[in-house]
């Protein structure tokens, strides 16, 4: 299997911070192991969606759901050195007009 380093972009994630409803996006790291970059995608964006952390912050109604993406993807040749499969997000307001807002 080839292992590969995939940054994610999560978009539209409504998170209460100091009991205030906020509309967030994030940047996060995840080191996987596939079969091809498609499969490291969708392992990536597994990893993401089954974090427990993150699951129990969401406030995201039914019909405003949070979307994740891909930011970055590349074929490495070990994970020397890493710890896999990585955690941690790095948080920013997301305020893209276009959206409904909180």
């Amino acid at each position: 299997m080839k292992k590969y380093r995939v940054i994610l972009n999560g978009q539209n994630f409504k998170i209460e911070s100091n009991g205030k409803l906020e509309r967030m996006g994030f940047y996060t790291t995840r080191w996987v192991q596939a079969e091809d970059s498609q499969g490291a995608e969708l392992k990536a964006i597994d990893l993401v969606r089954e974090d427990s952390s993150l699951k129990v912050s969401i406030r995201n109604i039914p019909g405003d759901p949070p979307m994740i993406y891909l930011d970055e993807l590349s074929e490495i040749a070990s994970f020397e050195g890493i710890n896999v499969p990585g955690a941690g997000y790095s948080f920013y307001p997301d305020e893209d007009k276009n959206k409904i807002q909180c």
